[in-house]
């Protein structure tokens, strides 16, 4: 009992450390509060950004990409996206 203990520690441990550096992309962090958009006409990922007044636009842009699993940036009227 104690060797799997210490082995699921072990495994938490090493997962924790290596986890990271296995990763290429941005990371968005969804224990954070998340806001739903709904997408209205003419509105594209910048104008998003611009309206919920995001300092660094293109790193929303991002996430907001990641978020919503979108492969690019077409947007369609009464989308709802899930905004960090």
């Amino acid at each position: 009992m104690k060797d799997i203990l210490k082995l699921l520690i072990f495994v938490l441990i090493y997962t924790k450390i290596t986890s990271p550096l296995l990763s290429d992309h941005i990371t968005v962090n969804l224990d954070n509060k998340t806001e739903t958009y709904v997408v209205q006409k003419d509105d594209n990922l910048w104008k998003i950004a611009e309206k919920y007044d995001r300092k660094n636009k293109e790193e929303f842009i991002l996430s907001l990409k990641e978020l919503n699993n979108l492969e690019n940036s077409n947007l369609h009227i009464n989308q709802n996206l899930l905004v960090p």
